[in-house]
């Protein structure tokens, strides 16, 4: 047994964690959802606020280590008090020595959260994004779906009425090998309950998304964490832990 969860945890480090990512809006405001893919019991994560140095207010996804020294790993996704949701993906398409070099900005996710009001502001400092990366985005206005190739070329789309989804593989540009199975199925699955039947609201948003959860293999689905921003900014939350059953529903703003 030792040996087989020292052999995830391994893989965990060595292969891209499958993510899957939606982004809905509508009339009423913009949503986005992360479904959380890792080994089971290879760290704890939580859901928390934090409060930036200006008195800014997130609530974000963390990762922490075991051995009760709760050493923050990362922050996965989050939005912020001034209604900014964002979510990340890996490429799973690149082999982790070049997914994540000495120059890649890790703490990208806490200068979007902490530093920007807006996808408008997001986008005009685009140059902090490296990549490669996948992301999605969310605020009063709409949402944008951001691809970064390994060489820093970058897509930018943007909708004020309609949807993306992601998973670990490129849309918007070559991948640099055949996308696994895995993150193809999600991608399919995901994409033709969209088409099929557009979600309205948040909950609706997360039961599509949760079409895409891994339950067998080495990493299963941990957590569904997704925002909702209305139009006038206000943020609302869902969020689930399916390894603790913890179910947390919230607003803020």
């Amino acid at each position: 047994m030792k040996v087989l969860v020292i052999l995830f945890i391994l893989m965990a480090h060595t292969v891209a964690l499958p993510c899957t990512l939606v982004a809905v809006a509508t009339e009423e405001g913009s949503m986005v959802v992360k479904i959380r893919d890792n080994v089971p019991r290879n760290h704890i994560q939580k859901l928390e606020y934090m409060k930036g140095a200006d008195g800014r207010i997130v609530q974000v996804v963390t990762t922490h280590n075991h051995a009760g020294r709760a050493k923050l790993l990362a922050i996965k996704s989050g939005a912020n008090d001034m209604g900014l949701s964002v979510v990340f993906a890996d490429v799973g398409t690149l082999p982790p020595e070049l997914r994540y070099e000495e120059d890649f900005n890790f703490k990208l996710m806490d200068q979007i959260l902490f530093g920007f009001s807006s996808i408008d502001e997001v986008i005009a400092n685009k140059h902090l994004i490296d990549g490669p990366r996948l992301i999605l985005l969310a605020d009063k206005n709409g949402i944008a779906k951001i691809e970064v190739a390994k060489d820093g070329e970058m897509s930018i789309e943007r909708k004020s009425k309609g949807h993306f989804a992601l998973t670990n593989h490129y849309l918007a540009f070559d991948n640099p090998s055949v996308p696994n199975p895995g993150t193809i199925g999600r991608m399919r699955r995901v994409s033709t309950a969209l088409n099929t039947a557009p979600p309205k609201t948040l909950e609706e948003t997360v039961a599509v998304a949760e079409l895409a959860k891994v339950t067998e293999g080495p990493f299963r689905t941990l957590s569904t964490w997704g925002a909702f921003i209305n139009k006038d900014g206000k943020v609302h939350t869902h969020y689930e832990d399916f390894h603790t059953s913890n179910l947390c529903s919230s607003t803020f703003l």
